[in-house]
């Protein structure tokens, strides 16, 4: 089922909801634990059950709720590398054992630095984050991911936040596209994707065609891609294996430029509900005037 989610910038941690997927570059540390504080104290009057995650042993928590902090390091990986498919696992076992006590679902809040101990290359956290995204969608958790300045590059950070549908931080690291999930195999892309982000744009494509055959990809944020990246988008219907895809909502520029590309006859695409858009909208509206 096709789930709509909140999507785009955010000043705070404020007003979330489950099945949000927050990216946040934390600026001051002082600012973050006080929207830390708001965002679980919001979670606990929905009667959803509040973790922390923290490498630093001396966390504590200052919203007044029962928060449940760990190092998900040491007490899910056994103080090893990262495993997605046993933190995905640990989400899904955390969320029916939260729903088991009386529960709503859970919401976490981590602080990134947990993956420092064996850190993972920029790529494999973005992928790990990616298809997390999908995990938070069918769950209906609510999870923020911290990402601080002195253990993260810029760069990494944008990447990683291109993969959340929600970013919350300064706007040198906010993400030029977004793609994420909306429930079992449909994503949705947002934004602009061109030549400075084409190499973030191939990598998050590999990984939602890897995590099973997209079913249909909603494009009613999408504001600009280029050709290199419309190819590369065509790989969503293309792998792991030639599949029949939805787009929805794209613009009509991108339809055009996908049939001038040879993609239609490649490829089982269906466009639907395609939206008038740049030249191609100023070109119909002169042939309707045209015709009066």
């Amino acid at each position: 089922m096709y789930v709509t989610r909140q999507h785009g910038n955010r000043d705070g941690l404020a007003g979330l909801v489950p099945g949000d997927h927050v990216c946040v570059a934390v600026g001051s540390p002082e600012q973050f634990e006080a929207q830390i504080a708001v965002c679980l104290a919001e979670g606990a009057a929905r009667g959803e059950k509040l973790f922390r995650f923290t490498p630093d042993p001396a966390t504590t928590s200052d919203c007044g709720q029962q928060v449940t902090i760990v190092n998900p390091a040491e007490a899910f990986l056994a103080g090893g590398p990262l495993v997605p498919a046993t933190m995905f696992d640990m989400f899904a076992a955390q969320t029916s054992q939260a729903h088991a006590e009386g529960y709503r679902g859970i919401r976490l809040v981590a602080d990134m630095d947990w993956l420092l101990g064996h850190p993972p290359t920029p790529p494999q956290i973005a992928a790990f984050e990616q298809l997390l995204d999908r995990v938070v969608s069918d769950l209906s958790a609510t999870v923020v991911c911290a990402y601080r300045p002195g253990s993260f590059t810029a760069a990494t950070v944008a990447e990683v936040a291109a993969v959340h549908p929600l970013y919350a931080g300064p706007p040198q690291t906010q993400p030029l596209f977004r793609l994420f999930n909306t429930g079992g195999s449909m994503w949705e892309l947002t934004g602009e994707i061109d030549m400075s982000n084409l190499e973030d744009f191939q990598r998050a494509v590999r990984t939602a065609a890897a995590a099973g055959p997209v079913s249909r990809l909603h494009c009613g944020g999408l504001e600009f891609i280029s050709a290199a990246g419309l190819a590369i988008m065509a790989r969503l219907a293309g792998e792991p294996a030639p599949h029949p895809m939805l787009i929805t909502q794209a613009p009509g520029i991108v339809k055009h430029c996908w049939d001038l590309l040879g993609l239609s006859e490649r490829l089982d695409v269906t466009f639907s509900d395609v939206r008038p858009s740049g030249v191609l909208a100023e070109a119909e509206s002169s042939d309707e005037e045209g015709g009066r």
